[in-house]
């Protein structure tokens, strides 16, 4: 009877490992679990600080669960406009990101004097039963503390959400304008004298 081939200590190794990766994804995941701890992620305290600064000045307008009003407004003239920025994943920052990156300034730079942004807060555990009704409920109570009618101008989620809003409260937005990667909606005019904000809209965005 011929000798058996002996397995190579390398394979052996190889099938000690394919048995085991379950046990060392899980330790992976523990790890990162424990590191985002210690970063602070997982503190109610620091999970609406803002790791960069905003580019243009503005103060907080009004503070409510799920969102802060931000206030870029240089004058009280004209009908307000409202960055409604996404609410996960991205912060409402990307709205004024950096000089020649900024939305906001893009809005001022086209003559727009009171401009305002919905800074959504970052899910925490006491805002697990929030719904979109919650959040639609929040984004009202900022546009009254503003003033409507109002221009509202979404990014992204935040894009869906002004559709639903101005759906909702015809009488209280004067254009609303969404942009995404797959798809761009758009109501239109409630009154004759919205073409020139039309217009400018139209103009700034383009990206």
């Amino acid at each position: 009877m011929g000798k058996q081939p002996e397995q190579s200590p390398s394979k052996s190794i190889g099938s000690l490992d394919s048995l085991l990766w379950p046990w060392a994804a899980m330790q992976s995941t523990i790890d990162s679990y424990f590191w985002w701890l210690d970063q602070g992620f997982g503190s109610p305290y620091k999970r609406d600080e803002a790791v960069l600064p905003w580019t243009t000045p503005n103060k907080i307008m009004l503070e409510l669960s799920s969102v802060r009003l931000r206030d870029f407004s240089r004058s009280r003239a004209g009908t307000p406009a409202i960055v409604c920025a996404p609410y996960a994943l991205h912060g409402a920052l990307i709205a004024d990101f950096a000089a020649g990156h900024s939305i906001v300034e893009a809005l001022q730079s086209q003559g727009l004097d009171r401009v305002y942004v919905i800074d959504w807060r970052s899910a925490s555990s006491d805002m697990r039963f929030l719904s979109i009704d919650s959040y639609l409920a929040d984004l009202n109570v900022a546009i009254d503390e503003i003033g409507s009618p109002v221009d509202l101008i979404g990014l992204c989620q935040g894009g869906w959400m002004s559709l639903i809003y101005a759906a909702r409260f015809p009488e209280k937005v004067q254009r609303a304008r969404g942009r995404s990667r797959r798809y761009l909606h758009r109501v239109r005019a409630f009154s004759d004298g919205c073409a020139c904000v039309e217009s400018r809209l139209q103009r700034i965005c383009k990206w």
